[in-house]
């Protein structure tokens, strides 16, 4: 795709106002706006992230500009470099595995929690559908890009199962998210196998209402991706403060 088809494309998406909308009333719109890019492929980590693109796509004055880069700062989210400008964050390797620490015992929770739900007759219609596209991209009929997405589904659904409202407030999804896009691409097929069989286990435990096993099933995923972590190229985790 050309630059300018790009360009449209992204105008194209921009969220149109309603009436009645004060332009840049509020700088909640470009952290939205971003934040949607990421799931939806528009940014990238390591990608520049332009004050007047955001200007221009949305409508928006500079003032809540600043001030959303300033909140996607504070969320992890991009990076803000002295002469450099406002980079979509990329994570180095010692912050992959700091932030995988902390999943651990976060994703162990959401999948033991999910399992408690069902096994009380809780609605696992969405994880069923999930678990199908799943075995899909294990065939080779989902492409990459669909299947980082459908991970971060995964455990949206998982949580809403779960229904513990705090811990999605807790879970960093978007960071979560952020780390998936930088690190799939540098893994081999094989690898990618081992992931997709890894949230397989999961899903099932869950679906038998097996709180016990689900739990040691999502510790086990994060400890692998852990180890898969280890053995990616440093090439793969540029250090954008530089």
């Amino acid at each position: 795709m050309s630059e300018s088809q790009q360009s449209n494309k992204t105008a194209s998406e921009a969220p149109k106002k309603k009436d009645g909308d004060r332009k840049g009333s509020s700088p909640d719109v470009v952290v939205d706006w971003v934040q949607q890019g990421l799931y939806a492929g528009r940014y990238v980590p390591g990608q520049k992230l332009a004050e007047a693109d955001l200007i221009a796509i949305l409508n928006i004055s500079r003032g809540p500009v600043r001030e959303a880069l300033k909140r996607l700062h504070g969320m992890g989210i991009v990076r803000q470099i002295p002469y450099s400008g406002t980079l979509i964050r990329a994570f180095s390797r010692k912050e992959a595995v700091d932030l995988l620490t902390v999943l651990e015992p976060l994703t162990s929770l959401m999948a033991r929690l999910a399992a408690e739900a069902v096994a009380n007759d809780a609605d696992a219609t969405e994880l069923i559908e999930i678990q199908q596209t799943i075995d899909r991209f294990q065939r080779g009929s989902v492409n990459d890009v669909t299947f980082v997405g459908e991970r971060q589904h995964l455990y949206q659904v998982l949580m809403a199962i779960g229904g513990n409202l705090e811990l999605t407030v807790i879970m960093p999804n978007a960071l979560l998210h952020l780390l998936r896009l930088q690190t799939f691409p540098y893994l081999e097929n094989e690898k990618r196998q081992q992931t997709t069989a890894e949230y397989l286990r999961i899903i099932d435990a869950v679906l038998a209402g097996d709180p016990v096993r689900a739990a040691r099933e999502g510790k086990q995923h994060v400890q692998a991706a852990r180890k898969r972590l280890d053995a990616l190229p440093d090439e793969a985790f540029p250090d954008s403060r530089a």
